[in-house]
């Protein structure tokens, strides 16, 4: 595979394991998340999945410049997660919530937890 394959290979098989570990991704209750300031068709969105006891996080900027993402997120969100597309991990507040994203992109959050205990990042 050239590196650019590899690449794309990489991140559906990260997306494929978030999948596997997260009841969430699989059948939890879709919950949008409002932006706040947002201009109406504005292209980025936001989105939670609830399972109960699991959870995961979305957003997506489908514009062509960077975008800072302010939402309200619901109660019980707070804590550590990780980007499973980044491995970058996150301490997300209670409340209100600013998420910079760069144009054309997406952040999939799942709780550390449940991505380390699956061997997510490994």
């Amino acid at each position: 595979l050239g590196a650019a394959q590899a690449a794309v290979l990489g991140q559906a098989q990260r997306l494929g394991q978030a999948r596997r570990c997260s009841a969430a991704l699989r059948r939890g209750r879709r919950v949008a998340l409002p932006l706040i300031g947002a201009a109406a068709g504005a292209p980025q969105i936001a989105w939670a999945r609830d399972a109960g006891d699991d959870h995961a996080i979305l957003a997506v900027n489908a514009g062509d410049s960077a975008a800072t993402l302010l939402m309200d997120l619901p109660a019980g969100l707070a804590g550590s997660w990780v980007d499973v597309l980044s491995g970058e991990e996150t301490a997300l507040p209670g409340g209100a919530w600013s998420l910079d994203l760069p144009a054309r992109t997406a952040r999939l959050l799942l709780p550390a937890a449940i991505w380390s205990s699956c061997g997510g990042g490994g």
